[in-house]
C-alpha cells in the first residue's frame, strides 16, 4: 500500500510541475514583448520595460508597446480598432519631420499607438509616450475618473 502511495504522490508531483510550466508559458504569451534597438543592438524585452526615446522594431503580428512616431516603414498597417472602432486597418507613413501629433484614426499618419496591432509590413518607430501618457492610458485614466466620480457622488433616491 505504501508503494502505491509513493507512486500516486510522484504522479501528482509531475502533473503539478507540468501545470506550472503551462501557466508560465501562458504568462509569457500574455505579456507583450517588444523588439528594441539599444546601443545599436536589437534586444527583446518586456513591453513594460520600453522607455521614451527607445527605437522599437515593428513587425507583422506585433502589439505596439507604446505610442511612437514611425521613422521607417515598408507597407506598414495597424489595426487601431481598439482605440477608434474602425473596422479596417490603417496605413502608416514615415514621419517627414514636420507633421504634428494627431489622434488615432485615418490613413497615412506617421504615428502608432500602444495596444494596437501591426497587421502588415514592418518598420521602426521612436517611442514618444509610455504608460498612462499613451492614448490607451488616457482612456484608462478617464474611465477610472468616471468610475470614481460615480461612486463618490452616488446618492440613493427613495421614492
Amino acid at each position: 500500500m505504501l508503494q502505491f502511495l509513493v507512486v500516486i504522490m510522484g504522479i501528482e508531483y509531475m502533473q503539478e510541475r507540468k501545470t506550472e510550466k503551462a501557466l508560465d508559458a501562458l504568462k509569457d504569451m500574455a505579456s507583450p514583448r517588444a523588439l528594441v534597438i539599444r546601443d545599436g543592438k536589437e534586444i527583446r524585452i518586456a513591453g513594460i520595460e520600453v522607455v521614451k526615446g527607445d527605437n522599437i522594431v515593428l513587425q507583422e503580428g506585433d502589439r505596439v508597446p507604446a505610442d511612437a512616431t514611425v521613422l521607417y516603414s515598408v507597407n506598414l498597417m495597424a489595426d487601431e480598432s481598439l482605440l477608434t472602432g474602425e473596422a479596417v486597418p490603417v496605413r502608416k507613413s514615415e514621419w517627414n519631420g514636420k507633421d504634428e501629433y494627431s489622434e488615432p484614426g485615418g490613413d497615412d499618419f506617421p504615428y502608432v499607438y500602444s495596444g494596437t496591432m501591426i497587421v502588415q509590413g514592418n518598420g521602426i518607430a521612436l517611442v514618444t509616450q509610455t504608460g498612462i501618457n499613451t492614448e490607451m492610458g488616457k482612456i484608462g485614466k478617464e474611465l477610472q475618473d468616471v468610475t470614481g466620480t460615480n461612486k463618490a457622488n452616488w446618492k440613493w433616491v427613495s421614492w
